[in-house]
């Protein structure tokens, strides 16, 4: 996937269904859409159901979109239209070792000390 902020995210859509028919379906409630992207695989293996991300011309139109769209029936196939909640990145990454010179440094000053 693109990084390009997406505000919804659907799921349980037809495996054959294209962007240009997921655009129609936004504007046939009047809610136009700036970018969409299906997805049909995850990790390399084929998903039983395609999910897309939509960014929407206007930001504000979310609510309005989840509402209208949440449930509607395309191809057999009952769809979830969720906003999206971008996760904040979690780090793993371990403390920095202390470096060479801060243990020669540590040592000098135990040795000092004790004289």
């Amino acid at each position: 996937m693109r990084c390009f902020n997406p505000d919804l995210f659907l799921c349980g859509l037809p495996i054959g269904i294209a962007p240009g028919k997921l655009r129609e379906c936004f504007e046939s409630v009047h809610i136009p859409t700036d970018y969409t992207e299906v997805l049909r695989e995850k990790h390399g293996a084929p998903l039983r159901e395609a999910m897309a991300f939509v960014r929407l011309a206007d930001s504000a139109d979310t609510e309005r979109a989840v509402e209208a769209l949440n449930g509607l029936e395309m191809g057999g196939h009952t769809i979830k239209v969720r906003a999206y909640i971008k996760k904040p990145r979690v780090s793993f990454s371990r403390p920095a070792p202390p470096t060479w010179q801060a243990h020669v440094e540590g040592r000098s000053s135990e040795n000092e000390a004790a004289q």
